[in-house]
């Protein structure tokens, strides 16, 4: 069981998010709908709404308001990833979501948006031209490990919006229930880890109904479950904050549910680029733009090794052996970056081309000054 959207909606206050809207005329144009009137009525509180659309996350709360900002920036500069902003699925959601980092960086910089080239036969996300540089840059955001990563997202949006009438702070703990098992020293290998959170969506449905049971919220009330030696602890307290005056709930969590092998998640960064390379989506070489394939690794836990020396070479090696055969004058790209996209920029940390004499143009887009 993989779950690609919300196990429960959104809640937002209406009157925010249109005021939200209001300040983003370009985004409230894009959705078509109008909060009052979208999704349904809350049972919580007569002042909430419900909707399983990704973009409610962000809508409901001014703390979401500068990627908001690059949205609409985004938009306004000519790139309007609309079916990812209306999508209620995870994935699709935060696909739009590095597509939109990317476009509000190269915008930033004096870079147009063209559109889509009607000539290729797929189509890229973004088509770039400033002077005598112009480049089709495809986006791709893979998920590390797609169970754990819709678990962990499944339960948060769960505590954070279950229909329920009162406030609540929350915090999750996950870990091996037994060290030991028959003499040997047990780990969260990332991979098995996985497999467990896959067996254990279920339970999810079962801590809802525990939610929505509860008649109020007491001091150290917890729900427990063990899966494949996980073991995963949830742990809610009160708050003083009224649910008729906002909607605060506060969530935190301790230990990692991913694991960790820093040369087997590296590894699979690599694999999932060159599976997506060889689609080939940014066309042909026809001595045209640029072909350039953008790997956001925002999804992958490895992330946090960016910038430590020993990692970076093992990066450039995984790269320049799982990743060489794809750029060039005759493969799908003059050049691919693995990259870590934000509201600060491209943040392209490793780069391999073979773009001949435009070597300098793929730095000039990719590489920021």
């Amino acid at each position: 069981m993989i779950m690609t959207k919300p196990l429960v909606p959104y809640l937002f206050d209406p009157n925010l998010v249109a005021e939200a809207l209001k300040r983003r005329p370009r985004l409230a144009r894009v959705l078509k709908e109008d909060p009052h009137k979208a999704g349904s009525a809350a049972r919580a509180s007569d002042a909430l709404r419900r909707n399983d659309r990704q973009i409610y996350r962000l809508l409901r709360t001014e703390r979401m308001a500068d990627v908001l900002d690059a949205i609409e920036a985004s938009i306004v500069g000519g790139f309007i990833p609309a079916v990812g902003l209306r999508s209620r699925a995870y994935d699709h959601f935060d696909s739009a979501l590095s597509e939109v980092y990317v476009a509000a960086d190269l915008l930033r910089r004096g870079f147009s948006i063209t559109g889509l080239a009607e000539t290729l036969q797929t189509d890229p996300d973004i088509v770039i031209k400033r002077d005598d540089i112009s480049a089709i840059i495809e986006v791709t955001r893979p998920q590390q490990w797609s169970e754990t990563g819709h678990f962990e997202r499944g339960l948060s949006d769960l505590l954070g919006n279950v229909d329920i009438p009162f406030n609540f702070a929350s915090n999750t703990t996950v870990d091996l229930a037994e060290q030991f098992i028959d003499g040997h020293l047990q780990y969260m290998h990332p991979a098995e880890t996985n497999r467990a959170f896959q067996k254990a969506m279920p339970w999810l449905t079962q801590v809802q109904a525990w939610l929505e049971g509860l008649p109020t919220i007491t001091a150290g009330l917890t729900q427990s479950h063990i899966f494949d030696n996980r073991r995963i602890v949830i742990t809610l307290e009160p708050v003083e904050i009224p649910l008729e005056d906002a909607l605060y709930r506060p969530g935190t969590g301790g230990g990692s549910a991913t694991g960790w092998s820093p040369q087997h998640l590296i590894e699979r960064v690599v694999r999932r680029a060159d599976s997506k390379a060889k689609r080939q989506q940014a066309g042909s070489a026809t001595g045209g733009p640029l072909r350039i394939l953008l790997v956001d690794m925002s999804s992958s836990a490895v992330a946090t090794e960016v910038g430590h020396d020993y990692y970076d070479q093992v990066f450039l090696e995984a790269m320049e052996k799982g990743l060489t055969h794809r750029v060039g004058p005759t493969a799908p790209y003059d050049a691919i970056a693995l990259a870590l996209p934000n509201l600060k920029g491209i943040h392209a940390c490793y780069i391999i081309e073979d773009a001949g004499d435009r070597a300098t143009h793929v730095h000039e887009i990719l590489v920021q000054r």
